[in-house]
C-alpha cells in the first residue's frame, strides 16, 4: 500500500513458511496490538518518542506473505531463519533502504528466539514465533496483554528492530562481550542486554528499561557515538485516545489516524488537531478531558479527549404579538417536521421557495380558538404574517415558547 509519508520507518510483516498455518496475526489485531504495546512502552521510557511506523491512512501497514519453502527448509538452509527470510524479501522487492522490516515469522528456530541484520540491506529484525532454543532460560513464546503490558514477543521485536537500525553501538561503554558486539551488559533489565562470560544473569523482562542509566545508547550523548534519540527511525509522538460522550457523532484527526467511533486511539506526530462533527439530528456540545471548548482541539502532548453530542431540540410553539398591517409575527427554520400553533388571531403562514414566499396555510381563529399548521419534514424557512389592526397573543402548543420553532 502507498506510504502515508516518506523516509525512514518501520514496516511490520507476518510471514509463514510454505507448510505453515496462517494464524492471521496480521488481520486479527495480534500484530497491531503488539505495535501498540511497544509504542506505549516507548512513550513511557522516552516521554515523547516512539518508533516511526509505516502506516496507511494512519493505521499500521502490515504485510503478509507465505515463503516458497517449508519450515524445515528454512531452518536447514542457514543457521538463522533470518537469512532465508531476508533473501525472500529482496526477491519480492522489499529492500527499501529507508525501511526496517520487523517480521513475525510463524515458524521454528533451533538457535534463537529472534535475530537481526545490524544493519544491512534489507534492514531486518525478526521474531521466530515457534522458536524454543534450549540454551535460553526464558520462554520466547509469549505475547503481552492489553495495550500497555508487553510480553517476550513485544520486547523481542523491539530489541531486534533496534539492532537493525544499529543499536547498541560498538562504542557503548558497557558493550557485552558475547561475541556479537551490539548488546550491553550493565543491567539485565536493559532492552539491549545480553549476558556474557562475566554477566550471566538472564534477560529480565519484569523491569525492562531503555538504556539503563542512559549511559550507552539513548541520550547518552557520547562524543563520536551515535545516539538513538537522534535516530530518524524514532519520531516525536503522542498517544491520542478519543472517547464518545453523550449523543452521536464522529471525530477525525489531522494527521490521519483517528476516525472515531471506528478508530479512537492512535499514536500520532504532534501537533494533532481533532475535529468533531455531529451526526444527523445532533449538535456538538463540547470537549472533555484534555480538550475544552467547542471548536477544534489541538494536542501537543499525550492526552485523552471526550467528544460530547446532544440531540437537537426545538420548541414546539411560537409566541406572537400582532400590531398593524401584515406585520411579521415571527420566523423560523424548520428541520425534520413540526408545527406552528396560534390562537386568537388570523395568521398567514408562508414558506420560502426558490422564487419567493408561498402561502402554506391561513389560520383564522376566534378569541379562544386554536389552529395549528403542520410543517413537513425537511429544512425550510417559514414566516407568519397578520392582517391590519390586530392585537393578539399567539398561544403555546408545545412544552416551551420560543421565537424559533421546528422539528418534533
Amino acid at each position: 500500500m502507498p506510504d502515508d509519508f516518506q523516509g525512514p520507518q518501520v514496516h511490520f510483516m507476518y510471514i509463514v513458511p510454505a507448510d505453515g498455518t496462517d494464524n492471521q496475526l496480521d488481520t486479527n489485531a495480534t500484530v497491531e496490538q503488539s505495535i501498540t504495546r511497544v509504542q506505549n512502552w516507548m512513550l513511557g521510557q522516552t516521554g515523547n518518542q516512539g518508533l516511526r511506523i509505516d502506516t496507511f491512512h494512519g493505521a499500521p501497514d502490515i504485510t503478509f506473505f507465505r515463503l516458497p519453502v517449508t519450515d524445515s527448509q528454512v531452518t536447514s538452509a542457514y543457521p538463522w531463519p533470518l537469512w532465508t527470510i531476508g533473501d525472500d524479501l529482496v526477491a519480492r522487492g522489499f529492500s527499501n533502504p529507508n525501511k526496517v522490516y520487523a517480521v513475525f515469522y510463524d515458524g521454528h528456530s533451533t538457535w534463537a528466539c529472534g535475530g537481526a541484520t545490524s544493519p544491512a540491506l534489507p534492514k531486518l529484525g525478526a521474531m521466530y514465533l515457534q522458536g524454543w532454543p534450549t540454551h535460553d532460560p526464558l520462554p520466547c513464546h509469549a505475547w503481552g496483554t492489553g495495550t500497555k503490558q508487553p510480553g517476550y514477543f513485544d520486547f523481542g521485536i523491539l530489541h531486534e528492530v533496534l539492532h537493525a537500525i544499529g543499536y547498541s553501538t560498538p562504542c557503548s561503554p558497557h558493550k557485552s562481550r558475547d561475541g556479537f558486539g551490539d548488546h550491553v551488559n550493565d543491567s539485565p533489565t536493559d532492552i539491549m542486554y545480553a549476558p556474557d562470560a562475566t554477566h550471566t544473569a538472564p534477560w529480565d523482562l519484569s523491569h525492562t528499561v531503555l538504556d539503563y542509566n542512559h549511559d550507552d545508547y539513548y541520550k547518552a550523548h557520547i562524543p563520536g557515538c551515535p545516539d538513538l534519540s537522534d535516530s530518524p527511525y524514532l519520531t516525536p509522538m503522542v498517544s491520542v485516545d478519543v472517547t464518545a460522550g453523550s449523543g452521536s457523532g464522529t471525530v477525525v484527526s489531522d494527521p490521519a489516524g483517528i476516525s472515531c467511533p471506528q478508530t479512537c486511539t492512535a499514536f500520532l506526530t504532534p501537533p494533532v488537531t481533532l475535529t468533531a462533527t455531529p451526526g444527523a439530528g445532533q449538535r456538538f456540545t463540547g470537549w472533555g478531558g484534555s480538550c475544552s471548548g467547542s471548536g477544534t482541539c489541538t494536542l501537543n502532548n499525550t492526552g485523552s479527549a471526550s467528544a460530547n453530542f446532544d440531540a437537537v431540540t426545538y420548541a414546539r410553539s411560537l409566541s406572537l404579538r400582532v400590531h398593524g398591517q401584515h406585520q411579521l409575527l415571527g420566523s423560523l427554520q424548520a428541520q425534520g417536521g413540526g408545527s406552528i400553533c396560534v390562537a386568537g388571531v388570523t395568521v398567514v403562514v408562508e414558506r420560502r421557495l426558490t422564487h419567493g414566499w408561498k402561502t402554506l396555510r391561513r389560520l383564522a381563529t376566534g378569541p379562544s380558538g386554536r389552529f395549528a399548521v403542520s410543517i413537513p419534514a425537511g429544512r425550510a424557512s417559514y414566516r407568519a404574517l397578520a392582517p391590519a389592526a390586530t392585537t393578539a397573543e399567539g398561544s403555546q402548543c408545545g412544552p416551551a415558547a420560543s421565537p424559533i420553532v421546528s422539528s418534533r
